[in-house]
C-alpha cells in the first residue's frame, strides 16, 4: 500500500496550477483523419505453451495455448487536427484467435477528447505506465501492457506540460483514473483507482533532463466471497462508499469501528500498487541516452525498507534513422529486475518471516492481475503460466489457499535490441534470464537455490515493394529452464495499412 496524502495532492495541484496551454509533444502531427489496418497470421510450437515473448506485453490478445490463427483489425477517426483546437479521436482494435476454440479480445475501444494540454479518455487503451522504455523495455513494474486494458475514465495531462513561471524548467504529468475489473475468478465487481505524477528538469531542448515521479494504483470494492470474516464482513463485502474510496485516494489509515474488517483496519482500504521512479535522459549528436529506476512500493514499509528492490534500466536509441551500411542498430535495452528483498521482518509469534509478497494480496486473491494476465511485470508469473508441478508452490485450492501469482521473489536480467538491414528490413531481439527463488531460511535470512529460466525472441519484418503499406513478419521465440514448458515457435504475421 501507498501511504502519502502529498502524492495524491500533488496530482490535483497539477491539474489545477496554471500550466502554458502548449503541448509538450504534437502527438496529432502526421496522423491521418482515418486510419485502417489488418493483420493475418499464426503461429506453431513444439509444445502446446506459447513461449513467453511472443505472449508478454502483448495486452491480452495472444493465446496462451498455440497452435493458432488469428485475423485483427484495426481503425481510427480523428477528428480535429489542430493541437491547439479540440480533438476527438475513435480508436478500436480487435483480435480473432483460433485454438481450442474462438476467442474475439478488445485490446482498444476507446474514445478521446483533446484539448491543448488536457486529455480525457473513456473505455479500453493500450498503455505502458511509468517512467521507462515504453518501445523495447521487458515491462514497466507496475502497468506493463502484458494484460488486457482494463476499462477507465481517465483525465490528464497531454505530455509533459511546462509550467510558465519557470519559463518552462520544470514540467509536469499527471492522470487520475476510475476502471473496472468487473468478474475475475475470486472477486467480483470491484474497481481500480489510478493517479500518477511526474515532473521534468530541463526543457526538451536540453541536453541533460532528470524525471521523477510516482504511479498509485489501487484495487477496492466489490465482493470476495472466498475470503475469511477477518478480511472481509461475513458476507464477503469489501468497503466501496464514498468515504472508503476516499481513503484509497489517500491511502490513509481508515479509523477502527468504521463498519471495517479488522484487515482494513490494521492495513489500509483496498490493495495498492505503485512504484516511485527516477530517470535521467541524456541526447548527444545523434545518440539519445535514459537511465531509469522504478522502485515498488505497496505499503509504508516498503518505501523505506525494500532497497534494492526495483527495475534498472538503460536504453541507447539512434537517432539517426538512415542507414550508413548494410546494418544499422536503432535501439538497445538493457535491464535488470530483483524482487528478493519484499520488506521481509520476523513475526516473532509465529515463528516466521513475513514480506510484501508482490503482486499478491489476502483479499483480492486474484492479485495484482486481469483476465488471467499479470497486469505489471510478466517476470512475477501466474501460477497458470509455470509447470504444472509448480501450479500448487503456495498452497492448493483444495487447502484454501488462493494465491494467483506463483512466485514473486526474482531476479531477471533483459536484453533488447531493434535494428534495420538496409532500407527495407528491420529486426528485434528480446532475451531474458531469469531466476526464480522458491526456498527461504528464516534462520539464516538467505534465499535457496534458484530455479532457472531462458527466453528469447527474433522477429524479422520485411516491407513489401510491390505492396504499399504492407508488411510480413516472421517470429522464432524459444523458451528453455525449469519454470515455463520447454517451448519453440514459428509465428509469421501479414500486416497491411489502408490510407
Amino acid at each position: 500500500m501507498i501511504h502519502s496524502t502529498t502524492c495524491s495532492l500533488c496530482l490535483f495541484l497539477i491539474l489545477l496550477i496554471g500550466v502554458q496551454p502548449i503541448l509538450a509533444q504534437d502527438d496529432s502531427l502526421g496522423r491521418e483523419p482515418l486510419t485502417l489496418s489488418s493483420e493475418i497470421g499464426g503461429s506453431i510450437a513444439t509444445a502446446s505453451e506459447t513461449p513467453f515473448w511472443l505472449r508478454v506485453n502483448q495486452f491480452g490478445s495472444v493465446p496462451q495455448k498455440t497452435p493458432f490463427l488469428f485475423a485483427k483489425l484495426f481503425g481510427e477517426a480523428l477528428v480535429g487536427l489542430d493541437p491547439q483546437k479540440c480533438q476527438w479521436s475513435f480508436r478500436t482494435e480487435m483480435m480473432m484467435s483460433l485454438n481450442e476454440g474462438r476467442h474475439l479480445v478488445l485490446p482498444e475501444a476507446v474514445i478521446t477528447f483533446q484539448y491543448r494540454g488536457l486529455e480525457i479518455y473513456a473505455g479500453r487503451r493500450k498503455e505502458i505506465i511509468g517512467l521507462i522504455d515504453t518501445l523495447l523495455s521487458s515491462g514497466s513494474y507496475s502497468w506493463s501492457g502484458t494484460a488486457l486494458p482494463l476499462p477507465k475514465i481517465h483525465i490528464g495531462t497531454r505530455g509533459f506540460l511546462p509550467l510558465g513561471f519557470t519559463k518552462g524548467f520544470v514540467s509536469v504529468q499527471g492522470t487520475f483514473a476510475h476502471g473496472w475489473f468487473g468478474k475475475q475468478q475470486f472477486t467480483f465487481d470491484y474497481y481500480l483507482h489510478q493517479k500518477t505524477a511526474f515532473f521534468r528538469l530541463g526543457k526538451p531542448k536540453h541536453k541533460l533532463k532528470f524525471f521523477a515521479g510516482i504511479t498509485h494504483f489501487a484495487q477496492w470494492g466489490g465482493y470476495a466471497p472466498y475470503v475469511g470474516s477477518g478480511i472481509a464482513d461475513t458476507n464477503g463485502n469489501l468497503p466501496k462508499s464514498f468515504r472508503d474510496f476516499l481513503y484509497v485516494v489517500f491511502a490513509t489509515d481508515a479509523p477502527r469501528g468504521n463498519n471495517l474488517s479488522l484487515y482494513d483496519s490494521e492495513n489500509r482500504v483496498g490493495n495498492h500498487v505503485g512504484s516511485i521512479d527516477i530517470a535521467l535522459q541524456y541526447n548527444k549528436n545523434n545518440s539519445d541516452w535514459l537511465l531509469y529506476y522504478q522502485r515498488p512500493v505497496e505499503n509504508q514499509a516498503g518505501i523505506a525498507h525494500n532497497f534494492p528492490d526495483g527495475l534498472y534500466g538503460l536504453r541507447w536509441m539512434n537517432k539517426k534513422r538512415k542507414a550508413i551500411s548494410w546494418l544499422n542498430i536503432q535501439h538497445i535495452t538493457a535491464e535488470y529486475l530483483t524482487t528478493l528483498d519484499q520488506n521481509l521482518s520476523y513475526d516473532s509469534k509465529a515463528d516466521i518471516y513475513r514480506g510484501d509478497d508482490y503482486f499478491n494480496n489476502s483479499q483480492y486473491l486474484d492479485g495484482w492481475t486481469y483476465k488471467q494476465h499479470a497486469i505489471g511485470s510478466p517476470f512475477i508469473s501466474l501460477r497458470t503460466d509455470t509447470r504444472l508441478e509448480w501450479f500448487n508452490l503456495k498452497g492448493s485450492y483444495a487447502e484454501g489457499v488462493y494465491r494467483q501469482i506463483n512466485n514473486s521473489s526474482v531476479r531477471a536480467f533483459y536484453l533488447g535490441l531493434q535494428g534495420a538491414i538496409k532500407n527495407n528490413n528491420q529486426f528485434k531481439i528480446r532475451l531474458s534470464a531469469n531466476f526464480l527463488y522458491i526456498d527461504y531460511n528464516v534462520t539464516t535470512g538467505i534465499y535457496g537455490s534458484p530455479i532457472n529460466q531462458l527466453s528469447g525472441y527474433f522477429e524479422y519484418i520485411r516491407k513489401i515493394q510491390t505492396l504499399k503499406g504492407s508488411t510480413i513478419s516472421v517470429i522464432v521465440a524459444k523458451d528453455q529452464g525449469n519454470w515455463l514448458s520447454n517451448s519453440s515457435a514459428i509465428t509469421i504475421r501479414f500486416k497491411q495499412r489502408f490510407k
